[in-house]
Protein backbone atom coordinates (compact mmCIF):
# COMPACT_ATOMS: atom_id res chain seq x y z
CA UNK A 1 0.00 0.00 0.00
CA UNK A 2 3.01 2.31 0.35
CA UNK A 3 3.16 3.01 -3.37
CA UNK A 4 -0.53 3.97 -3.43
CA UNK A 5 -0.04 6.40 -0.57
CA UNK A 6 2.93 8.11 -2.23
CA UNK A 7 1.04 8.29 -5.53
CA UNK A 8 -1.97 9.88 -3.82
CA UNK A 9 0.24 12.42 -2.03
CA UNK A 10 1.84 13.42 -5.35
CA UNK A 11 -1.48 13.51 -7.21
CA UNK A 12 -2.95 15.70 -4.45
CA UNK A 13 -0.15 18.23 -5.06
CA UNK A 14 -1.29 18.52 -8.68
CA UNK A 15 -5.09 18.46 -8.47
CA UNK A 16 -7.75 18.89 -5.79
CA UNK A 17 -9.47 15.57 -5.02
CA UNK A 18 -12.94 17.06 -5.50
CA UNK A 19 -11.95 17.94 -9.10
CA UNK A 20 -11.20 14.32 -10.07
CA UNK A 21 -13.48 12.62 -12.59
CA UNK A 22 -11.48 9.40 -12.93
CA UNK A 23 -8.45 7.72 -11.38
CA UNK A 24 -7.01 4.61 -13.00
CA UNK A 25 -4.30 2.63 -11.21
CA UNK A 26 -1.99 0.19 -13.01
CA UNK A 27 -0.01 -2.10 -10.74
CA UNK A 28 1.27 -5.66 -10.35
CA UNK A 29 -1.09 -8.62 -9.92
CA UNK A 30 -0.62 -9.18 -6.18
CA UNK A 31 -1.43 -5.54 -5.33
CA UNK A 32 -4.49 -5.64 -7.59
CA UNK A 33 -5.64 -8.98 -6.18
CA UNK A 34 -5.22 -7.99 -2.52
CA UNK A 35 -6.52 -4.43 -2.71
CA UNK A 36 -8.51 -3.74 -5.85
CA UNK A 37 -10.11 -6.87 -7.26
CA UNK A 38 -13.37 -7.20 -5.36
CA UNK A 39 -16.40 -4.96 -4.78
CA UNK A 40 -15.87 -4.87 -0.99
CA UNK A 41 -12.75 -2.76 -1.55
CA UNK A 42 -15.00 0.07 -2.83
CA UNK A 43 -17.19 -0.12 0.29
CA UNK A 44 -15.06 -1.11 3.28
CA UNK A 45 -17.11 -1.80 6.39
CA UNK A 46 -14.31 -3.14 8.61
CA UNK A 47 -10.83 -1.97 9.52
CA UNK A 48 -9.37 -5.07 7.89
CA UNK A 49 -11.05 -4.32 4.57
CA UNK A 50 -10.18 -0.61 4.77
CA UNK A 51 -6.47 -1.24 5.27
CA UNK A 52 -6.46 -3.55 2.24
CA UNK A 53 -8.58 -1.29 0.02
CA UNK A 54 -6.75 0.55 -2.73
CA UNK A 55 -9.75 2.84 -3.47
CA UNK A 56 -10.11 3.72 0.21
CA UNK A 57 -6.38 4.30 0.82
CA UNK A 58 -6.19 6.50 -2.28
CA UNK A 59 -9.33 8.47 -1.42
CA UNK A 60 -8.36 9.00 2.22
CA UNK A 61 -4.84 10.10 1.31
CA UNK A 62 -6.07 12.35 -1.49
CA UNK A 63 -8.42 14.07 0.92
CA UNK A 64 -6.12 14.27 3.96
CA UNK A 65 -2.62 14.28 2.47
CA UNK A 66 -1.46 11.52 4.83
CA UNK A 67 -2.48 8.09 6.01
CA UNK A 68 -2.39 7.43 9.74
CA UNK A 69 -4.34 5.80 12.55
CA UNK A 70 -7.27 8.18 12.02
CA UNK A 71 -8.01 6.50 8.68
CA UNK A 72 -8.80 3.18 10.34
CA UNK A 73 -11.47 4.10 12.85
CA UNK A 74 -15.07 3.25 11.89
CA UNK A 75 -16.22 6.84 11.42
CA UNK A 76 -13.47 7.28 8.81
CA UNK A 77 -13.80 4.14 6.68
CA UNK A 78 -17.61 4.26 6.94
CA UNK A 79 -17.71 7.94 5.92
CA UNK A 80 -20.20 8.15 3.02
CA UNK A 81 -18.59 11.34 1.72
CA UNK A 82 -15.52 9.32 0.62
CA UNK A 83 -17.55 6.91 -1.52
CA UNK A 84 -17.93 9.23 -4.55
CA UNK A 85 -14.14 9.67 -4.75
CA UNK A 86 -13.59 5.93 -4.24
CA UNK A 87 -16.10 5.22 -7.00
CA UNK A 88 -14.01 7.03 -9.65
CA UNK A 89 -11.07 4.68 -8.96
CA UNK A 90 -10.40 1.72 -11.24
CA UNK A 91 -7.53 -0.76 -10.93
CA UNK A 92 -5.77 -2.95 -13.45
CA UNK A 93 -2.66 -5.09 -13.83
CA UNK A 94 0.27 -3.81 -15.88
CA UNK A 95 2.21 -6.73 -17.37
CA UNK A 96 5.54 -4.88 -17.17
CA UNK A 97 5.02 -4.18 -13.48
CA UNK A 98 3.97 -7.78 -12.92
CA UNK A 99 7.16 -9.10 -14.55
CA UNK A 100 9.37 -6.82 -12.45
CA UNK A 101 7.67 -7.64 -9.13
CA UNK A 102 8.92 -8.34 -6.42
CA UNK A 103 12.37 -7.07 -7.38
CA UNK A 104 10.81 -3.74 -8.41
CA UNK A 105 7.58 -2.38 -6.93
CA UNK A 106 5.86 -0.09 -9.45
CA UNK A 107 2.51 1.50 -10.04
CA UNK A 108 1.10 4.25 -12.20
CA UNK A 109 -1.89 6.46 -11.54
CA UNK A 110 -3.55 8.21 -14.45
CA UNK A 111 -6.19 10.69 -13.36
CA UNK A 112 -8.47 13.02 -15.25
CA UNK A 113 -10.09 16.08 -13.75
CA UNK A 114 -13.60 17.30 -14.51
CA UNK A 115 -12.22 19.67 -17.15
CA UNK A 116 -10.52 16.80 -19.01
CA UNK A 117 -6.93 17.51 -17.99
CA UNK A 118 -4.84 14.36 -17.42
CA UNK A 119 -2.35 13.80 -14.58
CA UNK A 120 0.06 10.88 -14.36
CA UNK A 121 2.05 9.74 -11.34
CA UNK A 122 4.44 6.79 -11.48
CA UNK A 123 5.93 5.33 -8.32
CA UNK A 124 8.88 2.93 -8.45
CA UNK A 125 10.23 1.39 -5.24
CA UNK A 126 8.49 3.75 -2.83
CA UNK A 127 10.16 5.12 0.26
CA UNK A 128 10.65 2.16 2.58
CA UNK A 129 11.54 -0.30 -0.20
CA UNK A 130 14.92 -1.99 0.25
CA UNK A 131 16.26 -0.01 -2.73
CA UNK A 132 14.83 3.24 -1.34
CA UNK A 133 15.29 2.96 2.43
CA UNK A 134 13.96 5.35 5.00
CA UNK A 135 16.67 7.46 6.63
CA UNK A 136 17.16 7.42 10.39
CA UNK A 137 15.81 10.99 10.50
CA UNK A 138 12.68 10.06 8.51
CA UNK A 139 12.09 7.03 10.70
CA UNK A 140 12.43 9.14 13.87
CA UNK A 141 9.99 11.72 12.49
CA UNK A 142 7.46 9.01 11.68
CA UNK A 143 7.85 7.45 15.12
CA UNK A 144 7.26 10.82 16.80
CA UNK A 145 4.24 11.58 14.60
CA UNK A 146 2.63 8.24 15.40
CA UNK A 147 3.65 7.82 19.05
CA UNK A 148 3.07 11.28 20.55
CA UNK A 149 -0.71 10.92 20.63
CA UNK A 150 -0.35 7.84 22.85
CA UNK A 151 2.91 8.36 24.74
CA UNK A 152 3.00 12.16 25.02
CA UNK A 153 6.00 14.30 24.09
CA UNK A 154 8.27 13.23 26.95
CA UNK A 155 7.35 9.56 26.71
CA UNK A 156 7.89 9.58 22.95
CA UNK A 157 11.27 11.30 23.27
CA UNK A 158 12.38 8.80 25.92
CA UNK A 159 11.20 5.80 23.90
CA UNK A 160 12.84 7.11 20.74
CA UNK A 161 16.16 7.60 22.53
CA UNK A 162 16.04 4.05 23.90
CA UNK A 163 15.23 2.55 20.51
CA UNK A 164 17.85 4.63 18.69
CA UNK A 165 20.47 3.24 21.09
CA UNK A 166 19.08 -0.30 21.28
CA UNK A 167 22.33 -1.85 20.00
CA UNK A 168 24.09 -0.63 23.15
CA UNK A 169 21.48 -1.88 25.60
CA UNK A 170 22.38 -5.02 27.55
CA UNK A 171 18.71 -5.42 28.56
CA UNK A 172 16.08 -4.36 26.07
CA UNK A 173 13.11 -4.62 28.43
CA UNK A 174 13.20 -0.87 29.09
CA UNK A 175 12.83 -0.14 25.37
CA UNK A 176 9.74 -2.36 25.17
CA UNK A 177 8.32 -0.91 28.38
CA UNK A 178 8.78 2.59 26.93
CA UNK A 179 6.29 1.90 24.13
CA UNK A 180 3.58 0.32 26.28
CA UNK A 181 0.46 2.47 26.19
CA UNK A 182 -0.69 2.52 29.75
CA UNK A 183 -4.33 1.75 30.42
CA UNK A 184 -5.01 0.11 27.04
CA UNK A 185 -4.53 -3.54 27.94
CA UNK A 186 -5.77 -3.16 31.49
CA UNK A 187 -2.53 -4.63 32.80
CA UNK A 188 -0.75 -1.32 33.46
Amino acid sequence: MQAFVWAAIELRRRVAPEQLASVHVQTYWSAWHESGSEPAKWNPTTRETADHSLPYILAWTLRHGVIDHRAFVPESYLDPSLRPLMNVVTVGVDEKYEKEFPRVVSMRVTARDQGGKTYEVTIVNPLGHEDNPVSAKELAEKFVRLAETRLGKRGTAAALKLWQEIENEPDIRAAFDAVVVKGVSGKR
